[in-house]
């Protein structure tokens, strides 16, 4: 019997070993790190540098959950599209998909040790340079590239540098300003600016300044109109010059000096126009739908 139980046991510590061999990065002594997400909300605010336009906002919201295929998800919700993403909150990963057929995205790995590299898309390998608990308990691992913006994970917030396609649609520079969840503010970047020409990031207020040379008529929603829009955009105001509107990865779509302007072409989405009209340019983000 004794023996038996010999046996058994080296069974199973034999699993274990094959299971830590499967799973290299993760770190099993520490166990249990907090959501990403809050109980009843949670809203991300990011600054997304456009190409020839400067840094704008973003804003994303978690906006229920869902099943999909025995496997359950988070809603986030920006503008007029719905993406998913999925916590393990025993390691501290968050994996994150636009479209609902789109393939997981693994985005923040809080098991990373000093060393280890993650690879977030586009930008390539970065390497773990050291890991910390900051001010709040939350712990924290900063990754580098030479070269390149260096970056943080944190603890329940996300990557400062931010996830990648699921919220910056592209390649195209993304930050992270601020996370609130269930209406307490809960981090705030330590990014003071993402371009010292065009724009700088208003920590208070968790949103991002326009370049000075582009005056905001966001207040004047009859300049272009209607927003949203289904298939026919009116500009109205007086001495026009040019209309370029630009998609979310920074390209060009129409550049006319129409008034009325036929977009039943192009996709559902949130874009920018750049109206031109008395030497000055003006900005306006315009969702299709």
């Amino acid at each position: 019997m004794k023996k038996i139980i010999m046996i058994i046991g080296a069974l199973l510590l034999t699993a274990g070993c094959l299971t830590a061999q499967d799973s290299p990065t993760q770190d099993t002594t520490t166990r249990g790190y907090r959501s990403f997400f809050g109980s009843e909300s949670t809203v991300w605010n990011c600054a997304v540098e456009m190409y020839d336009i400067g840094p704008i906002d973003r804003t994303f919201t978690f906006s229920g959950d869902t099943v999909i295929n025995g496997t359950a998800y988070k809603k986030v919700h920006q503008s007029s599209n719905t993406g998913l993403a999925r916590e393990d909150t025993i390691f501290g990963k968050l994996w994150v998909k636009w479209r609902y057929q789109d393939s997981e995205e693994l985005v923040v790995n809080m098991s990373l040790s000093v060393g280890d590299s993650f690879d977030i898309g586009f930008r390539g390998w970065y390497i773990v340079d050291s890991v910390y608990y900051d001010s709040d308990g939350r712990k924290t691992i900063h990754l580098v590239k030479p070269g390149s913006t260096s970056f943080y994970m944190k603890e329940g917030i996300g990557a400062e540098l931010m996830w990648n396609d699921f919220f910056s649609a592209g390649q195209i520079m993304s930050y992270l300003i601020c996370v609130f969840q269930d209406n307490s503010h809960v981090y705030a970047t330590t990014i003071t600016s993402i371009d010292g020409d065009n724009g700088s990031i208003i920590r208070d207020s968790c949103r991002v300044r326009p370049r000075l040379d582009i005056e905001d008529i966001n207040a004047d929603d009859h300049a272009i109109y209607p927003n949203p829009f289904h298939k026919k955009l009116v500009v109205d105001i007086p001495r026009l010059q040019l209309l370029q509107i630009y998609d979310m990865k920074g390209r060009l779509i129409i550049e006319t000096i129409e008034r009325e302007i036929d977009m039943g072409s192009i996709p559902d989405g949130m874009y920018i126009a750049i109206i031109k009209a008395n030497d000055k340019n003006m900005y306006k983000k315009i969702i299709k739908k």
